[in-house]
């Protein structure tokens, strides 16, 4: 089966977890198609140009796929399709800040992470307009729509509407990189970002208004002035962006000192989820909601929000909490602190259900999707 992937979103430079999950997708998906996996960008719209480097890069990213930029390849599609590699696709992907138009010869399948956008208000009226775009192409022009959870699927048909059989749930999965490291790896990963001597309980996210870092902040502080001989630390990890001011004023004006830890990016990540004693993942709108996945499989306790989808990730392998209610996360956090049998269950449990997830499980699904949208396109195109 021939897949091109529209990878414009990478080329420009997002590293987000639409990038992660389709670099993982096209290593499991080259053998289940047994064909190439052609992986379609425009270098010239990108701001610098990608140059040789950039480009050598993206190869080596995206190990298992064709990687073809292209300059005046958008034009010569539109004027002559037959002329262009996308017409010898029997599926073409569409993701989002993409550039591709829908296919004309092949199914369009559309991946839909989330409709964010559309449910939560971050105060920028032009930011959702282009994902409305973008939705309401997929639902106009998509054989099948790939989505990471059943709370996406429902909400991209209540919000946008569409055909509910063309709407495939496909979860994502943790990399291999996620796991329990041996201590001496572990303790030379914590060691770089000053965390080897530290107890601490972690939250890895963009630092922004949707993720709710203020519930956590004030149910830390709660926890702390509880009983202040725990040693723990809070530990944010991730960039910011909208709102992340008032996260910074906030652990301020709680008092917290250097109790407090914003490490920004850092390229040590399963190793500061191994270190911690709790993960907190208190998000009021997730797609699906990888980083609860990647703490349970590195063995760390986990409690998140009951939002969303993150239920559906979480499972009973950790605590849930209203995402709001900062004195009923208090509460549980205090528990997991200082209740090492609750951590080691909730550690076994998590484990377990991190297992549950695989890439291969997801390519296969992905997969199924493709062929279902081939067989709809060739029956619509017989008449």
């Amino acid at each position: 089966m021939r897949v091109g992937i529209d990878i414009q979103f990478a080329a420009a430079g997002n590293r987000s977890g639409l990038y992660t999950s389709v670099r993982y997708l096209v290593r499991e998906l080259r053998p289940l198609v047994n064909d190439r996996v052609l992986l379609l960008a425009n270098g010239d719209v990108c701001h610098p140009p990608l140059g040789r480097s950039e480009y050598n890069e993206l190869v080596s990213a995206f190990d298992g796929g064709s990687l073809r930029l292209f300059s005046p390849w958008r034009r010569l599609y539109r004027i002559a399709p037959r002329l262009s590699p996308v017409h010898r696709l029997d599926a073409l992907v569409h993701n989002l800040h993409g550039y591709l138009p829908p296919s004309r010869s092949g199914a369009n399948v559309y991946v839909v992470p989330d409709v964010i956008p559309l449910g939560f208000d971050y105060g920028l009226p032009a930011f959702v307009d282009g994902y409305r775009v973008y939705y309401e192409a997929a639902v106009r022009n998509a054989e099948a729509i790939i989505v990471w959870s059943e709370h996406t699927r429902g909400d991209l048909l209540a919000r946008v509407g569409g055909d509910p059989a063309r709407v495939h749930v496909c979860p994502l999965a943790v990399g291999p990189e996620f796991h329990r490291p041996d201590p001496d790896a572990m303790r030379a990963g914590l060691s770089a970002v000053g965390l080897a001597d530290t107890r601490y309980v972690l939250c890895v996210s963009t630092i922004e208004k949707r993720k709710n870092h203020a519930v956590l902040l004030r149910a830390f502080e709660r926890v702390i002035r509880r009983d202040p001989s725990l040693p723990h630390k809070l530990v944010f990890v991730g960039g910011k962006w909208v709102g992340h001011e008032a996260v910074f004023e906030l652990a301020q004006s709680l008092g917290l000192g250097e109790r407090f830890v914003s490490l920004g990016f850092s390229d040590h990540l399963p190793h500061i989820y191994a270190g911690a004693d709790a993960f907190v993942f208190p998000s009021v709108y997730e797609g699906f909601g990888l980083p609860p996945l990647e703490a349970m499989a590195c063995g760390t306790p986990v409690l998140a929000a009951d939002a969303t989808a993150l239920p559906e990730v979480v499972g009973d392998a950790g605590l849930l909490f209203k995402p709001h209610d900062h004195e009923e996360l208090a509460e549980s956090l205090y528990r997991v602190l200082t209740d090492a049998d609750l951590r080691r269950d909730l550690s076994q449990k998590g484990l377990a259900r991190a297992s549950k997830y695989s890439w291969r499980r997801t390519a296969e699904l992905y997969l199924g999707a493709f062929q279902n949208a081939r067989e709809k396109f060739r029956k619509r195109a017989a008449g």
